[in-house]
């Protein structure tokens, strides 16, 4: 089967029995490549689909438009919350990922999308971590169904106010998911100790990885 064309992305797979598939979705201007060396810091063993953003901002690639700082476009946001759908299913498929746990991971913009799919009952995805999200949109339901989530904001975050991430941490638990969400004294940059806290929220999933083989 031909490879999944949604998206440029970079595919390996898990060379632990057990590990996930992270689903890596960059922050605007990165790309496919930025969040590959994460997964072996966080989940040594585990696979990776990295994706790149289809969406060019000037020079800048994202994962959908915005009208400004902090105002997101939503025709785009649902267009591309459909393109990732799609995407997962026809790379399960291709890949032969039907026996592996899909896992999402996303910075900022990349994060944002990622909400966006669990809001929307998404069911390629068995969790996700959350690194400097934001609310993507209100929905009259929420149908994430079952999947732990972790949220990592900063409570410096001049993008992301404790108001908002708050917010977001609600619909996603009130749409059935597990989240655990934690502050940590950051603006909308990452710290060490977002890779820290989500090394230990990774162990605590239960997910083999060369930590416990």
């Amino acid at each position: 089967m031909s490879q999944p064309t949604e998206y440029q992305h970079l595919f390996e797979r898990p060379s632990v029995a057990g590990a996930p598939v992270w689903v890596l979705l960059h922050g605007t201007g990165g790309d496919a490549h930025d969040l590959v060396p994460v997964v072996d810091r966080i989940n040594p063993g585990a696979g990776h689909l990295a994706l790149q953003g289809p969406v060019l901002e000037g020079p800048m690639r994202r994962f959908f438009k915005r009208l400004r700082e902090g105002v997101f476009d939503q025709e785009s946001l649902r267009v591309e919350t459909s393109r990732l759908d799609a995407f997962l299913a026809r790379a399960v498929e291709a890949y032969r990922l039907q026996d592996v746990p899909l896992v999402g991971l996303g910075f900022s913009n990349g994060a944002n999308l990622l909400a966006s799919y669990l809001l929307s009952g998404g069911k390629h995805l068995g969790g996700a971590v959350l690194w400097r999200p934001m609310t993507p949109y209100q929905p009259v339901e929420t149908r994430v169904g079952q999947a732990p989530v972790l949220m990592l904001s900063g409570t410096h975050d001049g993008m992301a106010t404790r108001e908002d991430v708050e917010g977001l941490a609600r619909l996603l638990a009130v749409g059935g998911a597990a989240v655990d969400h934690q502050f940590l004294p950051a603006g909308h940059n990452l710290l060490h100790e977002d890779f820290d806290r989500t090394v230990r929220w990774v162990q605590e999933q239960g997910w083999q990885t060369l930590y416990n083989v």
